[in-house]
């Protein structure tokens, strides 16, 4: 547990409250292309060698190569409406061209830790904050790559308390927040969850976790793999309106052919209630990736010195998990598509199937 009397007071005003995932980026609204140039610090580079590989992992399945969520899922509602056109709405957060880009690296202004930094995604084409295609998947992962092993990169969807209605992700470093810095950094508990269920095993691993609100985990050395059946998920969340929070980690392995390391990519994607039927006023804390994964972050000194970890869980549990039922139904969709999925081998004249 985490309390900073400052963090709240320095936090840019929320956009979102009750919100829809229809919601189009408004560039009326604060946005990362009106920040102060002081607050860009560095740069990361998402490539477009990485997004194809990903890309061809995806269009082997019924989902189109270039993801495009249907126009219903897109369209902003009525009671929401948007500053742009009918056509311009439905064409939200579709796939850019797969491509060399750099996107600032900027510092957080209301920090949930030191380091914490906000890496917005093809910034200047004002996407919503909605990561589902492949090529934004794969810049995404880029980013938890160049943060190295002792740090994560979080991602909270529309409705999944996301701030501020512009793509970006979170870079946020292990030494604060009570993770141990060492060489892979402790990691958030979430992490650490025991598998529940495995969905598949070989190549890579897909586990459903045994953690108080329901989620899947996607590992294995082949990055673009894991990147790509972690978008597969993402996208039936896309279709059925389910907001979600997603954890990006890396950890270095030991190469079993060699005495030289390679990077272990792990990515959590956490299928939720929309977020108004979680109140942090009353619970006393947000219900965001680092609240999911593990590491709360208290809103008042009360809550800080009383909460116990038991309560807490039972508050995300009951007001954030998904039923039994939509989980099964996510595990199966899964399922369904993993038997299509291809994936390169050793030789590059034939194909891995699972």
């Amino acid at each position: 547990v985490s309390f900073d009397v400052k963090h709240y007071a320095a936090k840019r005003p929320n956009q979102l409250t009750a919100v829809s995932m229809k919601t189009p980026f408004n560039p009326d609204k604060f946005n990362f292309n009106k920040v102060n140039q002081a607050e860009k610090i560095a740069t990361v580079q998402s490539t477009a060698n990485f997004a194809r590989q990903v890309i061809d992992i995806v269009s082997g399945l019924e989902i189109s190569p270039n993801n495009e969520i249907d126009n219903e899922v897109i369209k902003p509602s009525a009671e929401e409406p948007a500053s742009q056109t009918e056509s311009e709405s439905t064409t939200i957060n579709k796939s850019v061209i797969p491509c060399d880009h750099i996107h600032p690296v900027l510092v957080n202004l209301s920090p949930l830790m030191p380091g914490h930094c906000v890496v917005p995604l093809w910034s200047e084409e004002g996407q919503s904050q909605l990561l589902f295609t492949p090529q934004h998947m794969a810049a995404a992962t880029e980013v938890a790559i160049a943060a190295g092993h002792t740090s994560r990169v979080g991602f909270n969807s529309l409705g999944a308390f996301a701030s501020i209605n512009h793509l970006h992700v979170h870079i946020m470093p292990l030494s604060a927040g009570g993770a141990e810095d060492d060489e892979d950094g402790v990691g958030f508990p979430i992490e650490n969850a025991a598998s529940k269920e495995t969905l598949y095993s070989g190549y890579m691993s897909i586990d459903l976790l045994q953690w108080h609100v329901p989620c899947f985990a996607f590992e294995g050395q082949d990055h673009a793999a894991v990147t790509a059946t972690s978008t597969i998920l993402v996208n039936l969340l896309m279709k059925e309106n389910i907001p979600y929070n997603i954890l990006f980690t890396t950890t270095s392995q030991l190469s079993s052919s060699s005495s030289s390391s390679s990077s272990l990519l792990k990515i959590i994607v956490i299928p939720r209630q929309p977020q108004e039927f979680f109140d942090p006023n009353q619970s006393g804390f947000n219900g965001a990736i680092c609240e999911l994964s593990g590491m709360l972050i208290a809103q008042t000194q009360e809550i800080y010195d009383n909460i116990t970890e038991e309560e807490a869980m039972e508050v995300m549990r009951q007001n954030i998990g998904l039923e039994s039922n939509d989980i099964k139904r996510i595990s199966q969709h899964l399922s369904d598509h993993l038997v299509k999925m291809v994936f390169p081998s050793a030789d590059p004249n034939r194909r891995t199937s699972l």
